[in-house]
């Protein structure tokens, strides 16, 4: 017997699912997978087989995932496995992380960047030179339509000049086709790159989420599909 649910994004927060003795499922709405805060999934190799397919899942889309709480390799390879190859779009999210989340973002976009399916990649992680180290150190064949990131990755002049041929399809193998930045316009105060440089981005004012004490702007994560609205370009 196959159980239906008739549900077209699940969104885990703060709560485990347990992969163990499932039942046959089938999900043939459901299009958004959100996994935020500590949320995890828990099975083997053949649970995650059994529930994460594309006949139980024929619509599955998005992928959004804050990788606190995931756990460690063992836990996320079927997880990728599984999952990764699904999503046209990722989207990541994460304010506060550490030594396992870093693997576990690695892990992921190291896979990523092979599958055929992938377009859309949204990266908001308030850390550091993190959304940069994970594009340019584990993804290095990403192949995307859309690159969405926070303006603030313009920081220095060596990533920038990197995002630059990115954005002007330059770059020797990261092939992007747009690269959107939030949060900042052109004219932002400690943007010391010429009009040709900050050409090669799409500036997006709004449509992404806010958060901080100064209410910044980060690149979409719940909802992430992609697209933006004309209205919000700067």
């Amino acid at each position: 017997m196959i159980v239906i649910i008739e549900l077209e994004t699940l969104h885990l927060r703060n709560a485990t699912v347990f992969l163990i003795n499932t039942a046959d499922l089938s999900f043939p709405n459901l299009d958004r997978l959100v996994l935020s805060d500590t949320a995890r999934i828990e099975g083997d190799d053949s649970d995650y087989a059994t529930v994460f397919n594309a006949k139980a899942m024929p619509k599955l889309a998005h992928l959004a995932l804050d990788c606190c709480g995931l756990g460690g390799s063992e836990m996320l390879a079927p997880f990728i496995k599984h999952v990764l190859p699904l999503a046209r779009s990722l989207a990541f999210n994460r304010s506060n992380y550490g030594p396992g989340d870093l693997e576990a973002y690695s892990m992921i976009m190291s896979e990523a960047q092979l599958s055929p399916k992938l377009e859309h990649l949204s990266v908001a992680l308030d850390s550091e030179g993190l959304s940069l180290r994970i594009l340019f150190e584990d993804s290095l064949s990403l192949k995307l339509d859309t690159l969405h990131l926070s303006g603030d990755e313009l920081g220095t002049r060596e990533t920038a000049e990197q995002l630059v041929r990115i954005g002007k399809g330059k770059h020797e193998s990261i092939k992007v086709e747009k690269v959107v930045l939030y949060g900042h316009t052109r004219e932002s105060p400690g943007h010391d790159y010429s009009a040709k440089e900050l050409e090669a981005f799409t500036w997006v004012s709004r449509g992404g989420f806010s958060c901080g004490l100064f209410e910044m702007e980060y690149p979409p994560f719940e909802d992430f599909d992609g697209s933006y609205h004309s209205a919000n370009l700067v």
